[in-house]
């Protein structure tokens, strides 16, 4: 659809936003587009992505990048739900732009919290091959003892017979 076919959205009045923020992909495989590729993967003009922002009907993302803080972001899944993504290597950030780059704190304390799961685990089972080992041992010992006792019985029983 052509931007001239598209039903014409009432924009806010001045000083009024209906910006719906989001801060997550919404799935896997899902990424991050700046208006601009927005608008080039759509084949649609960038006032078209700016104003569905700004009636709140595509979401954008709560933190700006960018070396001045003005890049935004829209999901791609958000954007494919309003209108078809036609090419998505029209988008000139590439690889590099996809990078969730705000999300990487978050991603960080997710894999501290994971990795301090895991070393409690695994110090439980330290813990219980511990204990296992200790039994190990000591039931080596008493099997050892026993084993020794019962030779010295034979040795002596042996003796006292070829005697």
């Amino acid at each position: 659809m052509a931007d001239a076919e598209m039903p014409q959205i009432e924009s806010p009045k001045e000083g009024e936003s209906r910006e719906v923020l989001v801060d997550d992909l919404a799935e896997t495989g899902d990424y991050w587009l700046s208006v601009t590729d927005a608008a080039r993967v759509t084949r649609r003009q960038e006032i078209t992505i700016r104003r569905w922002i700004a009636v709140g009907e595509l979401p954008v993302r709560r933190q700006r990048m960018g070396l001045n803080k003005r890049t935004r972001h829209v999901r791609a899944s958000d954007l494919a739900k309003i209108t078809p993504i036609i090419d998505p290597s029209a988008a000139i950030t590439g690889e590099v732009g996809n990078l969730d780059l705000t999300n990487i704190p978050h991603q960080q304390a997710q894999l501290m919290t994971k990795q301090q799961e895991m070393a409690l685990r695994c110090a439980e089972i330290e813990q219980t091959l511990a204990t296992f080992v200790a039994q190990w041992e000591v039931d080596r010992h008493r099997q050892e003892t026993a084993q020794y006792e019962a030779l010295t019985v034979i040795q002596q029983e042996f003796s006292t017979h070829i005697q």
